[in-house]
């Protein structure tokens, strides 16, 4: 029984070895892309503000929220081309054909619609 547990322990920390080497030591030089959200917000005196927004799992990786805003500040972000709005247009009419037709889904739909007509018009 012993032996078997030496075995079964000494088998995980080769995996474990092995994992290291192949996945994280091949990436040490790899751009990691994070899903997070960000807002820009233009200020009651005309400046711009950034909000960054994490999911909790990026949060819990202990993702440095400074370091992605100055990433983000830094990164030239095309704007969009009016067939890339109207492409994104198109998905989200189709997003909300799908809701129901209770009031509430109804106000869903006509708030989606407002949120997407200030940013795709």
């Amino acid at each position: 029984m012993i032996e078997s547990a030496k075995q079964y322990l000494l088998g995980q920390k080769q995996l474990a070895s092995h994992i290291e080497h192949v996945l994280i030591g091949g990436c040490r030089n790899a751009r990691w892309m994070l899903p997070v959200v960000v807002v820009e917000k233009t200020g009651v005196g005309g400046g711009k503000e950034t909000e960054i927004v994490m999911n909790e799992q990026t949060a819990r990786m202990g993702v440095n929220d400074w370091k992605v805003r100055q990433n983000v500040q830094q990164a030239s972000i095309p704007a969009m081309t009016q067939e890339d709005k109207q492409r994104i247009g198109k998905h989200l009419e189709r997003e909300i054909q799908r809701l129901g037709s209770s009031e509430h889904d109804k106000r869903v739909a006509g708030m989606m619609r407002k949120l997407a007509g200030d940013f795709l018009s």
